[in-house]
């Protein structure tokens, strides 16, 4: 075997563990991306924004500013004399597909991998309501900070938040696996 074609097996070989689950994270983004792109299509994701993300929003909004007088109908959570609209991107399902997808690609026994993407999925649904929430209050008061934080740091935010509960969760789950081999 030449010197070449040993060293670039040698190299697949070593890259090999690396790659196989890089390539299950993008295939599985895509494929979840897809099916979220699908959704928006669908009428039933409207329901999901509406019946989902806008009462608990509102909810908390009268609970956290009694003062303001909000309600939701259809995609806009409304004051007197205004509404801001809560639309397709709003919903987070993006940022739950990475969070899905990164779980996927980690091997990990299917038990743990669905209890971290419900437990997971629900705390970054947590943490996007408290994102609509906080949007819903600098566009309230008028801010300038409206603009910057809804299109960059808010969404960054979330996605940051949700790689430490992805950490979180491969901290757990390795823990667990490491106690148990020291078990057995």
């Amino acid at each position: 075997m030449p010197v070449s074609q040993f060293f670039m097996a040698r190299v697949i070989q070593t890259l090999t563990p690396w790659l196989q689950p890089a390539a299950k994270f993008v295939v599985s983004y895509a494929m979840l991306t897809l099916l979220i792109e699908f959704a928006h299509a669908a009428t039933w994701l409207n329901s999901y924004i509406t019946g989902t993300i806008l009462p608990p929003a509102a909810w908390l909004i009268r609970h956290l500013h009694p003062a303001i007088q909000v309600f939701y109908a259809e995609n806009y959570l409304v004051v007197p004399g205004a509404r801001m609209s809560v639309l397709r991107g709003c919903d987070a399902l993006d940022v739950i597909a990475l969070l899905y997808s990164a779980i996927l690609a980690t091997p990990a026994a299917w038990r743990k991998r669905l209890a971290g993407m419900v437990i997971g999925g629900a705390i970054v649904y947590a943490l996007n309501t408290v994102r609509v929430v906080f949007l819903f209050s600098l566009w309230y008061v008028n801010s300038d900070w409206f603009a910057p934080v809804h299109g960059l740091f808010a969404p960054l935010l979330l996605i940051v938040c949700t790689g430490f509960i992805f950490h979180g969760w491969l901290q757990l789950t390795s823990r667990r696996n490491y106690h148990a081999t020291q078990i057995l």
